[in-house]
């Protein structure tokens, strides 16, 4: 199959996608997912353009994709990795990472952003000098809108979500607006597991869960900081009231359909993650 591959498609993708391919090979990581469904499928519900250009990709011959089961009233799980990499498991799908290929994409992706950043950089400046010349004043104001609209957005996590340590595990869910079936069981079993083997830390406020609707615009820096599509936990380790490390939870959107597994996993990564030891 990956004989058979159009690198070109790539070149049509928007910077998101395309950014999203390389931090997924920088990373190592063996896959990516995004909920909703391709907005040419008209029988589909939750249509997202990622998943549309992600789905081009895989008609390209360089993403594989695989669907979690989901439920009539639950948008689809769409679970994106390059092509060849996924296998059926006996429970879930198998992932064997394929440097070589990642490679290809990787040389392909820098290599055309390479090319255009000189006549980016050419044409941004031009840009710039012709709104500093006709625009003058305005322009200025323009500027410090811009910054301050910039400032505005850095998310100060220990005032935004209230808390009540200075050093302790804040854990986020983010979401869309719209929630379905499979986010709401993610927030429902994650609440379980603190309740039931985290009391004490919940007491004395070492622990707090709070959740995030992602589609807010002052949380879209958070979004971009932790790299998120869809709806995700992620772990927060907060020292001296700074943030000092974070940990997505990708296990979680496989077991929401599967209470005790999901209980069972992610005691043991907020554990681990206390522990310091991922």
């Amino acid at each position: 199959m990956k004989n058979m591959f159009d690198l070109s498609a790539l070149d049509e993708m928007p910077s998101e996608t395309k950014e999203r391919l390389l931090k997924l090979i920088a990373s190592q990581s063996e896959y990516f997912i995004i909920t909703g469904s391709d907005p040419l499928d008209l029988a589909g519900c939750c249509p997202s353009d990622g998943v549309r250009a992600a789905n081009q990709l895989v008609g390209a011959g360089i993403l594989q994709v695989v669907q979690s089961k989901s439920t009539p009233d639950s948008c689809p799980v769409n679970i994106y990795a390059f092509s060849g990499e996924i296998k059926a498991g006996d429970s879930k799908p198998e992932f064997t990472v394929d440097r070589e290929f990642r490679q290809k994409i990787k040389v392909y992706l820098t290599s055309v952003k390479s090319k255009r950043k000189f006549w980016n950089v050419v044409m941004r400046g031009s840009l710039l000098l012709f709104v500093a010349i006709s625009l003058g004043g305005f322009a200025v104001n323009i500027w410090n809108s811009n910054i301050a609209s910039k400032d505005s957005s850095n998310i100060d996590l220990f005032k935004e979500f209230d808390l009540p340590f200075q050093n302790g595990v804040l854990i986020l869910q983010f979401h869309r607006t719209q929630r379905c079936k499979f986010c709401l069981n993610m927030e429902n079993h994650t609440k379980e597991t603190l309740n039931t083997y985290f009391q004490d830390d919940l007491r004395d406020e070492n622990i707090v869960f709070r959740t995030v609707d992602m589609e807010i615009p002052r949380y879209k820096s958070l979004v971009k900081k932790y790299d998120l599509f869809t709806s995700t936990l992620v772990l927060v380790d907060v020292a001296e009231g700074i943030e000092s490390r974070w940990k997505i939870v990708t296990e979680a959107w496989y077991l929401t359909n599967k209470k005790l597994k999901f209980i069972e996993m992610f005691r043991a990564e907020l554990l681990e993650f206390r522990e310091g030891r991922k």
